[in-house]
């Protein structure tokens, strides 16, 4: 699966062409290579005809948005006159 619990990710495939791009947030697993969705961009039309915030999509159907894992640790780096790290 490409997707995991909490990733936001774009609708790539959808069976009604008006949710194609939408952003959505991945909340759930409903099963094998399925997951329950919420669209962040308002209510969308659902393939029964009602309008839902919060779908089932299968996960071939999601590209999710991450960034590129870097194999470099995240350093960190003590302020100056701080008790407290802070990242850079």
């Amino acid at each position: 699966m490409v997707c995991k619990v909490g990733d936001l990710a774009f609708v790539v495939k959808a069976e009604v062409s008006s949710n194609q791009g939408v952003l959505v947030e991945v909340l759930r697993q409903d099963g094998p290579g399925r997951w329950w969705v919420r669209s962040l961009c308002g209510p969308r039309m659902a393939t029964d005809g009602t309008r839902r915030l919060e779908v089932v999509a299968l996960d071939a159907s999601l590209r999710p948005i991450r960034g590129a894992k870097s194999k470099a640790p995240r350093r960190r780096y003590d302020a100056a006159g701080e008790g407290q790290a802070r990242l850079i």
